[in-house]
C-alpha cells in the first residue's frame, strides 16, 4: 500500500520529487517465514537495499523503534534518491515494512503520528 498527501498522479510533479511538505508511505506487510530470526531479516533487508542500488546508499545502524503498539528497528538510507526512514516491525506472525520519504520531509510527524493508530493485525501479506 502506497499512500500521498499530495496529487501523485499530476504530470507537472516527476518522479521521486516531492511539492512542499509532500511525502509519500509505503507499506508492506509480509508473512513470516516459520524459524526466521529478525535480526537476520533486518539485516538480509539492508543487505537488498544496497545490493538493488550498487552499494551507493548510506544506511544508518538499525534503532529499536517502538510505533503505537508494535516493537522494531528503523533506519535511515540516503545518497540515491530521497532520503529515506525504513521502520521494520513484526508482530507474532507478520513483519510490516514502512518506507517514508522524503525523510526531512515537514508532514513526517503527521505520518508517524497517523501510522502509530494502524491496526497492522487486520492488513492482508503482499502476495
Amino acid at each position: 500500500m502506497t499512500l500521498f498527501n499530495y496529487d501523485y498522479k499530476n504530470p507537472t510533479i516527476p518522479n521521486e520529487v516531492f511539492p512542499k511538505g509532500g511525502i509519500k508511505v509505503s507499506l508492506d506487510v509480509l508473512d513470516v517465514v516459520q524459524g526466521t530470526d529478525f535480526d537476520q531479516f533486518v539485516e538480509d533487508r539492508i543487505k537488498d537495499n544496497q545490493s538493488a542500488t550498487d552499494n551507493r546508499l548510506n544506511i544508518t545502524n538499525p534503532i529499536s523503534y517502538t510505533l503505537g503498539t508494535y516493537s522494531g528497528v528503523a533506519f535511515s538510507a540516503s545518497g540515491y534518491g530521497p532520503d529515506v526512514i525504513e521502520i521494520i516491525l513484526i508482530n507474532g506472525n507478520r513483519i510490516a515494512i514502512i518506507g517514508l520519504m522524503p525523510a526531512d520531509s515537514p508532514a513526517m510527524q503527521e505520518a508517524i503520528s497517523i501510522l502509530s493508530s494502524f491496526d497492522l493485525s487486520g492488513l492482508e501479506p503482499c502476495k
